[in-house]
């Protein structure tokens, strides 16, 4: 009963902690979508699920990358890291000076689903492994591509 109480105690604080960081300043970066068209893999043989069967296709499906080019770093810059919901590491880098930064999103279909991870938050951490700034990718039910919090466009 008291670890209940200590985490609805410790939730607010953990959130307004995050809220904090502010976002990245979009004149340090240009962020464009790549879309190409993949066949989604088939499950292995001995996976199982009647709804994956139904919904399975061979026609290829529209599949995201993202392409994070830094036009600059600021002072603090020292790592680059890209996480998905679903707290998957995506990518991290230890930054040196500009350079452009490519990862995989996923299948579109399957995203706005959210039958994979939808939101992807690139964060910029400084030497002593402080969050500094960072970007929020999200990929809404109706295909709305937002760029912290703004319309990107549509997939």
């Amino acid at each position: 009963m008291m670890v209940y109480h200590l985490v609805i105690l410790l939730f607010p604080l953990s959130r307004s902690m995050s809220q904090d960081i502010p976002y990245r300043d979009e004149a340090t970066y240009k962020l464009s979508l790549k879309m190409e068209f993949k066949v989604e893999p088939t499950p292995s043989k001995n996976y199982v699920d009647g709804v994956f069967e139904k919904t399975h296709t061979i026609e290829p499906q529209l599949y995201l990358n993202a392409s994070l080019e830094l036009l600059a770093l600021i002072d603090e810059d020292h790592r680059l890291k890209v996480t998905s919901n679903d707290n998957g590491l995506v990518i991290s880098r230890k930054l040196k000076s500009p350079d452009i930064f490519l990862f995989k999103l996923g299948f579109a279909g399957q995203m706005k689903k959210k039958t994979t991870p939808n939101v992807f938050t690139i964060q910029f951490f400084n030497k002593k492994k402080e969050v500094t700034s960072r970007i929020i990718l999200e990929i809404k039910e109706d295909g709305d591509f937002i760029v912290n919090g703004k319309h990107f466009g549509k997939v």
